[in-house]
């Protein structure tokens, strides 16, 4: 995957983990509120494993 979409992706997961807190935030019930907290941890769970990914191209690259 080129940077650029790497960049795109990255920032459509941090907009769904921000989406997911506003959720949260403005729940009445459980469900919602879970379904928040889940959102924004797959946002903030996908956003590393991204950083993960690249970081060990970056790594493949020089060797």
């Amino acid at each position: 995957m080129t940077p650029t979409g790497v960049w795109l992706l990255g920032g459509v997961s941090t907009l769904l983990g921000l989406i997911g807190l506003i959720l949260a935030a403005g729940a009445q019930d459980a469900t919602i509120y879970l379904f928040g907290l889940s959102l924004f941890g797959f946002g903030i769970l996908f956003t590393f494993g991204l950083m993960r990914r690249s970081f060990d191209l970056a790594q493949e690259d020089r060797q």
